[in-house]
């Protein structure tokens, strides 16, 4: 492929000079493969946060008491957890684990917590004293220790997470946001003469311009990291156009799609627009 950046001279009859203008590619905002609506969540800005008590199910009959924060930030609700170095998002807990919070809390952040999909339960302040630790929610109900029970609420959340970031989502359904684009390199256009008579104010009999326009359609999977990976082709302009527009893809950098707040990869389509002008 032939990649022209001629300067553009000053006589409009010069139909070289028109047609050798740089070939430049333009970023398409992103189109989600299946359309659908979006989560719905708040986009208050702004952060705030609140104490609370996260339950989570250890046995059949037992609960692990932990302290920890309710924060609202970008959109959606997360859960800080003393001695927990990693946020914690609503898919990673079981349809057993609950957020126990004071009465006091604002009430639009539980109301953004419930729409992040946490199960909130208020409770007395008595319950969030003398954490961690374990309790049985029936009478003489064997529990696990406490370090033992720590370890597998953990390791829990770790297996759920794993999971949830080796499936891949469709943005706009069941809580998953689209990507963002970061970093959106174009390709850089390159210096060559059309042909031995490149001078001329006219093109040379029987001269053929390699260059192409059109519309190159790409699937692409973007990672729970934000990187670009699997691209394919699903319509093609030709060979060497697709190629660069392939090429220019993989460079790209996004802000990870979310599943309420959790980043998940996602499979996207993405439109690269080459034209001459």
């Amino acid at each position: 492929m032939q990649w022209l950046a001629l300067p553009l001279h000053h006589s409009v009859g010069s139909i070289a000079a028109i047609m050798a203008r740089l070939l430049s590619l333009v970023l398409l905002t992103p189109v989600v493969i299946s359309a659908g609506t979006q989560n719905g969540l708040s986009q208050a800005t702004g952060t705030s946060d609140s104490a609370i008590t996260l339950r989570l199910r250890v046995a059949r009959s037992c609960e692990l008491l932990q302290k920890g924060t309710l924060v609202s930030e970008g959109g959606y609700a997360t859960v800080r957890v003393d001695g927990v170095v990693e946020e914690i998002y609503s898919p990673e807990l079981s349809k057993d684990d609950i957020i126990g919070y004071p009465i006091g809390t604002p009430q639009d952040l539980v109301k953004l917590a419930q729409k992040s999909r946490f199960r909130m339960k208020p409770v007395s302040d008595t319950e969030v004293s003398d954490l961690p630790k374990v309790v049985g929610r029936e009478k003489d109900a064997p529990c696990p220790i406490l370090e033992k029970a720590l370890q597998t609420a953990q390791q829990d959340r770790l297996d759920r997470r794993r999971q949830l970031q080796s499936t891949l989502f469709r943005p706009g359904f069941d809580g998953v946001s689209p990507p963002e684009a970061l970093q959106t390199p174009q390709p850089k256009a390159e210096s060559q003469d059309v042909s031995s008579s490149s001078q001329s104010s006219q093109p040379a009999a029987g001269t053929r311009f390699k260059l192409r326009q059109g519309t190159v359609v790409l699937s692409v999977v973007v990672a729970s990291n934000g990187d670009v990976e699997q691209v394919k082709i699903v319509r093609s302009v030709s060979p060497d156009v697709d190629q660069k527009a392939v090429q220019t893809a993989s460079t790209w950098k996004f802000k990870p799609a979310r599943k309420v707040g959790l980043p998940v990869p996602v499979l996207i389509n993405i439109e690269i627009n080459f034209h001459l002008y």
